[in-house]
């Protein structure tokens, strides 16, 4: 479902500089303003928790995130990826939740390159946990 949303030119030049190893913050937050454009609405600070990141999702706000994940691999290798959160929890406005379901690929487009997506409607669906187990299930050929 095409919404006419578009990504503001600024998350594309942030985008690319964050995925960077030599970027320390941790995630960053997105919003669609007006429901016309996708905005970044947050950084956060260098080596901020996952309980710090995991505040920010309000229950009846829909937001989309990035989250730095490092993890060790099946073979036991540090490594670390790029996890994109939609969060559309299921007390937000009905709108809203059709206008965050309907312009996700928008944002993926900037996003070049996400090999781990989650979709949440619950905090459940939120943990650290769920994250490391999604980025160990990507096999890169």
């Amino acid at each position: 479902m095409a919404t006419g949303v578009t990504t503001d030119e600024r998350v594309g030049k942030f985008y690319s500089q964050f995925k960077l190893s030599t970027d320390k913050r941790s995630y960053a937050l997105f919003r669609i303003q007006d429901g016309k454009t996708i905005e970044l609405e947050k950084v956060s600070e260098e080596n901020e928790t996952f309980f710090s990141f995991k505040e920010q999702f309000k229950p009846n706000e829909c937001k989309y995130s990035l989250w730095k994940q490092n993890y060790t691999t099946k073979d036991g290798c540090p490594s670390d990826k790029l996890v994109f959160i939609s969060w559309v929890p299921d007390t937000a406005k009905v709108k809203d939740k059709m206008l965050y379901l309907g312009s996700s690929n928008a944002l993926s487009k900037t996003l070049e390159g996400l090999s781990v997506k989650i979709h949440a409607s619950d905090l459940s669906e939120i943990t650290e946990d769920i994250v490391i187990t999604a980025c160990a299930k990507i096999r890169v050929f």
